[in-house]
């Protein structure tokens, strides 16, 4: 990719000197001696040549060729006349489409891939929402001791409908587990957060921690709006989250963050 991008940042700076290229030989000899100067410069050049025809008047810029012109009784100038300063740009710009066009195309092609890769894998790829969780040892018996994910920063959890897994924060208080879901007011909150309007239909999921060889608990989510546990919960996410920023409470009351709990499950 960042090849890519090199190439269209030098053909970019080399545009203008394509354009304006003009390769000007002039030659204080006659006809004669000027028609063996062309021939010289058309394997210089590498580009065909108008045969030698004097005249007078303005240079003819129709053929993108040499020509020769007579400016007085005995010099001759050879001049190179291109047609690239009118041509060129169109040409370059259409290069320049056809690049970006190809580069826009591997993205989204790498991008949808991914995608559809992370629907059927083991678990959410970092942030990317993945499929359900095919390993992992499950838990029975009585609630674990939950302190011990103050230094754990993040778990996965699988929604059983629809069965899609993903990454999140976690944080635990007084022998409880809470995860939260921000930007739930904003327009790409509403785009992007799809799981906890799932969750209100089905909040079944399965919570693993330690990745694939880890552990999984069954869990049901349990949205909270308000009550007395909602400062401290939020007071730990800082310490963990936010470098012990303050962050409002009211941001929950007010719905742009949903708090869930993780609460046991048969």
């Amino acid at each position: 990719m960042g090849s890519g991008l090199a190439f269209i940042a030098l053909f970019w700076r080399m545009n203008p000197i394509l354009e304006d290229f003009e390769f000007k030989v002039r030659a204080d000899v006659r006809s004669e001696a000027a028609a063996t100067l062309c021939r010289q410069a058309e394997s210089v050049s590498r580009e065909s040549f108008e045969k030698p025809r004097p005249r007078t008047g303005p240079l003819d810029d129709s053929g993108g060729k040499y020509a020769l012109i007579e400016e007085s009784d005995s010099p001759i100038s050879l001049h190179w006349i291109s047609t690239r300063g009118r041509t060129g740009r169109n040409d370059s710009m259409q290069l320049l489409k056809r690049i970006v066009l190809g580069l826009l195309v591997i993205i989204v092609f790498g991008v949808t891939a991914l995608f559809v890769t992370a629907r059927f894998s083991d678990g959410p790829m970092e942030n990317i929402a993945g499929g359900p969780f095919s390993t992992g040892e499950l838990q029975t018996g009585p609630e674990p001791d939950w302190s011990f994910l103050g230094d754990v920063q993040e778990v996965q959890f699988q929604l059983l409908d629809p069965e899609r897994s993903r990454t999140t924060w976690i944080a635990d208080h007084e022998g409880k587990i809470y995860i939260a879901s921000g930007y739930m007011t904003t327009w790409w909150g509403k785009i992007w957060k799809h799981w906890p309007h799932e969750a209100l239909d089905d909040g079944r999921i399965i919570l693993r921690i330690g990745g694939p060889d880890g552990k999984i608990w069954k869990r049901q989510l349990v949205r909270i709006e308000a009550g007395p546990v909602i400062a401290p919960v939020i007071k730990e996410i800082s310490r963990k989250y936010a470098g012990g920023a303050e962050i409002p409470t009211d941001t929950v009351s007010s719905g742009d963050t949903w708090l869930f709990e993780l609460a046991p499950r048969e």
